[in-house]
């Protein structure tokens, strides 16, 4: 299915519960790190690459009917880009995985998995962004 179903209501109740976490983080004195959600999907796929996804299913997944890629790719980045938005503009730490990770098959094992080199990616990641908190607060 390639028409684009209208997002709003899922994106107005996401930012309300990333509000709702942001709140009871600060209420109880928690450092917060959101991640944007890679994913395998994007424009201009391989054959490969689109033989890996299985989720993505309108309703009933018995009727074997599924959101086209480029819906997929519209819905991935309108969420990631909330989580981004929201993140900067309420001073919460958040990397982009989304951004910084290759959308390949090397990196998820299907449309949002990741095989052990991507998990290793994820690490890596954390890692630059733990070694930077902690060397600021060390200052």
């Amino acid at each position: 299915m390639d028409e684009m179903p209208d997002l709003q209501q899922g994106l107005d109740g996401y930012r309300h519960n990333i509000l709702e976490l942001i709140h009871l983080a600060k209420e109880h004195h928690v450092h917060l790190l959101f991640m944007t959600q890679p994913s395998l999907v994007k424009p201009n796929m391989s054959q490969e690459e689109i033989d890996r996804i299985w989720a993505g299913h309108l309703g009933n997944p018995v009727l074997n009917a599924y959101w086209s890629i480029r819906v997929r790719s519209i819905i991935s980045a309108a969420y990631n880009r909330l989580v981004l938005e929201t993140c900067r503009e309420k001073g919460i730490d958040c990397i982009d995985l989304a951004s910084n990770l290759p959308r390949t098959p090397a990196v998820f094992w299907d449309h949002g998995h990741f095989t052990d080199y991507g998990s290793s990616l994820v690490a890596d990641e954390l890692v630059r962004y733990f070694n930077d908190y902690f060397g600021k607060t060390k200052e």
